[in-house]
């Protein structure tokens, strides 16, 4: 096995404790798990800015439906991976398979009830699972705030991201990579405080990454929970016998999406605590192969808590699946 690996440092941290690591190679001190002290995030649900949005104000991108020879593609890929990231989505492009205008309509602006203005996104690619898109910033507002949805549950906002953080996290090219989302439709919705002209704010979408699996399936391609391999354990079943250790052990680890040339991976990484007690630096660990440069480190999503609720139950916990997006920093591999 290679045993390589790749740190960054995550744009943020959630309320889970972060594991220790010793790697024999580079006798690397040893410290205690503890939890982390930044507040859990609360369980209230994040709101449209406007709800009710008028269908007709909408600025839709549609793709056609994605060839089946494209997920064969897939499907090859993964069964001689040998080392490398589960691909587990399809880059398409505007340009060459939009159904109608590789270009986005002109935004459709209105004033909602509590001031500033706010206009909507669509983006759909048929018979996806789920999306992730590849927005062009051309122009937007430090200020402006971006909340993103998925078609399978319009009304639950995965992510709310400033737009200091996406032009932060914004390619070469321009590229930012929405967070996943599930179903075949995204929905974006872009807010100006008052005071922010609203004209100058101009945002393409030329690129989409089509998932053939979503978060709701664990980003699984065939398995789910409950249908994992037999070298895999159900962590529920042994936290009794391996007691506080074992569970700080096993919050720190995540499940990382990311995109590279608009294809979608797969990975898992953990936390790994820093030798300071007074500090709490977010790094986080996992295999060489799975993120090699800054470009998709500012890709990344991670996902929190997957695990069943109770030993051999075959249902996820309660409040699982806790979305993390807004990308990382890339340290070394």
């Amino acid at each position: 096995m290679n045993n390589r690996a790749f740190a960054i440092a995550l744009a943020g941290l959630l309320g889970f404790g972060a594991a220790t690591f010793s790697h024999a190679a580079s006798a690397a001190p040893r410290v205690s798990s503890e939890p982390a002290r930044t507040p859990v995030a609360t369980a209230t649900a994040q709101q449209w800015r406007a709800d009710g949005f008028p269908s007709a104000r909408v600025a839709r991108m549609q793709y056609r439906e994605l060839p089946a020879a494209r997920i064969l593609q897939v499907e090859k890929h993964n069964a001689t991976r040998n080392m490398k990231p589960v691909q587990i989505g399809v880059a398409r492009r505007a340009v060459s398979e939009g159904s109608a205008s590789p270009v986005l309509p002109a935004l459709g602006w209105i004033a909602p009830a509590r001031g500033g203005a706010v206009t909507r996104l669509e983006v759909t690619s048929p018979l996806a699972l789920g999306i992730r898109v590849g927005l062009k910033v051309e122009t937007l507002d430090p200020r402006a705030e971006l909340r993103f949805s998925g078609s399978s549950d319009p009304s639950r906002i995965v992510a709310v991201m400033s737009g200091r953080e996406i032009l932060a996290l914004t390619d070469r090219q321009g590229i930012f990579w929405t967070p996943a989302t599930d179903g075949q439709k995204q929905h974006i919705e872009v807010y100006l405080p008052a005071g922010i002209p609203y004209q100058r704010t101009r945002l393409q979408a030329p690129l989409l990454s089509h998932l053939l699996t979503n978060s709701a399936r664990d980003f699984k391609m065939v398995e789910k929970i409950g249908e994992s391999g037999t070298c895999n354990v159900d962590t529920a079943c042994r936290v009794n016998e391996l007691g506080a250790n074992f569970v700080a052990a096993k919050n720190a680890v995540a499940q990382m999406s990311f995109v590279v040339d608009g294809i979608s991976y797969i990975c898992t990484g953990t936390l790994l605590n820093d030798t300071v007690t007074t500090s709490q630096v977010p790094w986080f660990y996992s295999a060489n192969h799975c993120i090699e440069n800054q470009t998709v480190a500012s890709t990344l999503n991670t996902y929190w808590k997957y695990e069943a609720s109770s030993c051999n139950s075959g249902t996820v916990v309660a409040g699982g699946r806790v979305l993390l997006a807004g990308g990382a920093d890339y340290l070394y591999s």
